[in-house]
């Protein structure tokens, strides 16, 4: 197994790939080029933090009378918590926002749920819709976060936290094993996506355990 005991570079990881495929310079033929490998371990880093959910991050948005939606960051995957001036309120898919009330879209009043659609999911909602100041307010929204793509050789994944230092090599393993795949060789990767799943694994439960990982 690749030996990696401190953080590692995007540099660093293509290497670890490259060792594990035996695809070096000094290898018979290289089969994949640095940019192949870069877009499989940013595909990695982004699949491990879907499924962990392990980056969190809260965004402050101040409400306006008259106005129902507001822009979430780039790096939004989906809520985790939604507060109005300290307390926590509900969030309800439109869906069952129209069964309560199918004229929900235009009703104004003091807010008592937040919604996200599927289909714009860049953006989220506030119902009622304020009405006036006192209705207003500041929602803090705690969301869980994708992960910056590496484009730099010094890039270190998971958005550069060390506390994820002892997972990165994952990445290493989720790479090989598909490029492995593509390139014929269907038992050596099984095993290393085996070996990239049990981390994966690990990586989510501690993540469960400690829902404050990363600064909100």
């Amino acid at each position: 197994l690749v030996d990696i005991s401190n953080a590692r570079s995007l540099s660093q990881l293509r290497n670890d790939v490259r060792t594990i495929m035996r695809d070096g310079p000094g290898s018979s033929r290289q089969r994949f080029v640095d940019s192949d490998y870069t877009h499989f371990l940013n595909q990695g880093q982004q699949e491990v933090i879907s499924r962990t959910k392990c980056l969190e991050y809260s965004t402050n948005i101040s409400l306006s009378i008259n106005t129902t939606y507001y822009a979430l960051p780039s790096n939004f995957l989906s809520v985790d918590r939604v507060t109005l001036n300290n307390k926590e309120i509900d969030g309800l898919s439109p869906d069952l926002l129209d069964m309560q009330n199918d004229k929900w879209e235009g009703e104004k009043g003091a807010v008592l749920h937040y919604f996200v659609n599927f289909s714009s999911r860049g953006q989220i909602g506030f119902s009622p819709i304020p009405d006036v100041s006192t209705n207003t307010g500041v929602a803090k929204v705690d969301f869980f976060a994708s992960a910056n793509d590496m484009t730099g050789d010094s890039d270190i994944p998971f958005n550069s936290l060390s506390e994820f230092s002892p997972y990165q090599r994952a990445l290493a393993y989720y790479s090989a094993a598909v490029m492995l795949n593509i390139d014929g060789r269907k038992s050596s990767s099984e095993a290393y996506m085996a070996i990239y799943e049990s981390m994966v694994k690990v990586m989510q439960e501690r993540c469960m355990e400690n829902s404050n990982t990363t600064p909100k």
